[in-house]
């Protein structure tokens, strides 16, 4: 018996075979590598180029006086944890994770000092927003001025009472207080949803990318 395979039929063949030999999720090893390889061989650097210009454009719509604040995340927002989560095999060790931020070895996350520079410029307040605690506030304040982060409102980081709340609900909490103090926040800055969504979070939000993990 012969066959006489259209066109069409013979490319509707080949994608079968193709989705068949893709069938199921990638290799958590390949994954891993492919995320190293963006950030460390320039596609990290690209990508964050392209975000922070288009941030300087939707922040340039924002009039600004005194009072008014950009709030600024910390963590794979201006400063980055990428060598100790690649050095962890992308795994979370809380003592791992403690000791590199006393010893303040974060570098700049690419292009954010040129935004935070630009924000500055503007003379408006700058205020860090940090899931970190209390006491990692002394080593925080110092990674971002020697990372060049030097002239700012507050770094404020999580209270005792606050340890256990979800980073939505205590980013929420600290901008409800930043407003009741008379600051006028205008944007959030972060690389997670819980960083912009929630109360008192500006007319504008900008998401810079993590493809690292994900905090509620």
């Amino acid at each position: 018996m012969k066959f006489n395979f259209s066109l069409t039929s013979k490319i509707f063949i080949v994608l079968l075979l193709l989705l068949s030999s893709c069938y199921g999720p990638p290799n958590l090893v390949s994954v891993k590598q492919e995320i190293i390889n963006y950030y460390e061989n320039g596609g990290y650097a690209d990508e964050m180029n392209s975000v922070v210009e288009s941030a300087k454009s939707e922040l340039s719509g924002i009039k600004f006086n005194k009072n008014t604040t950009i709030v600024f995340d910390v963590d794979e927002t201006v400063l980055s944890n990428f060598e100790v989560m690649k050095n962890d095999d992308f795994c979370y060790d809380k003592e791992e994770w403690d000791n590199w931020i006393s010893e303040v070895r974060c570098k700049a996350v690419p292009h954010m000092l040129s935004l935070y520079k630009f924000v500055l410029a503007k003379k408006g307040k700058i205020v860090f927003l940090t899931g970190r605690r209390d006491t990692q506030q002394e080593a925080t304040a110092i990674n971002l001025r020697a990372e060049g982060f030097l002239n700012y409102d507050t770094l404020i980081t999580r209270n005792p009472d606050e340890y256990d709340l979800t980073a939505l609900k205590y980013k929420s909490k600290v901008r409800q207080e930043l407003e009741k103090k008379g600051y006028q926040i205008q944007a959030t800055i972060g690389d997670q949803q819980s960083d912009l969504e929630g109360i008192y979070n500006g007319k504008v939000q900008i998401k810079i990318p993590n493809y690292i993990y994900k905090v509620d």
